[in-house]
């Protein structure tokens, strides 16, 4: 019930963005139809932090023992004929992050059927970082037909993501995807798979 509500949320937060643009997120209120995984007090929406104005999603561990990610997900329909490149921007912050920590806001490009074909990352940190504007330009193969977005901590710390967008763009590509036989990366499989039983796929 919980994940079927997101997904309706979602849709309805995605009708609001302007045009030109397919998310435009400032968690100025609340979480904007992204979900937290898993499901617990270590992933809020932060009234008090953002990076122009108050309000950001925040994620935060302190169990060095405990290697599972911690993420916020948001799931992105795409149009029948979308854009042929798209620019995600977000501005993210890392404070207190441990030995061999990261964190990043990474994008899925999946298939109505079949295996994601790329991983369009931003800025990836592993260490403290003050709010930092971090963008990635990427192109849409023909054949798309959502974009996950997940903002992750793997490791210890706190880290937040504001001012999302994504928006059709004309800029220089500054993600490749990678051949085919490239993509079979074991960390980038674990997010792309590792919640696929919790999480809700459009």
């Amino acid at each position: 019930m919980l994940l079927a509500a997101a997904s309706l949320l979602v849709l309805a937060t995605l009708s609001t963005a302007p045009q030109d643009r397919l998310v435009d997120h400032a968690f100025d209120d609340d979480a904007m139809g992204w979900a937290p995984f898993p499901f617990g007090e270590t992933l809020a929406h932060d009234s008090e932090i953002g990076a122009a104005a108050p309000g950001s999603l925040r994620i935060e561990r302190a169990e060095a023992n405990d290697q599972s990610l911690r993420m916020w997900t948001l799931t992105v329909p795409l149009a029948d004929e979308p854009p042929a490149r798209l620019r995600i921007s977000a501005a993210v912050r890392a404070d207190g992050l441990g030995q061999g920590s990261t964190a990043q806001l990474m994008a899925q490009l999946w298939p109505a059927e079949g295996d994601c074909l790329g991983y369009p990352r931003t800025l990836l940190m592993d260490g403290d970082v003050d709010w930092t504007a971090t963008d990635v330009v990427f192109d849409i193969p023909a054949e798309i037909a959502r974009i996950r977005l997940l903002f992750f901590l793997n490791g210890t710390g706190s880290v937040w993501l504001d001012d999302v967008t994504i928006a059709a763009t004309d800029d220089a590509v500054s993600h490749r995807s990678p051949p085919v036989a490239a993509r079979n990366d074991p960390a980038l499989e674990a997010l792309a798979r590792g919640a696929a039983g919790e999480i809700d796929w459009l």
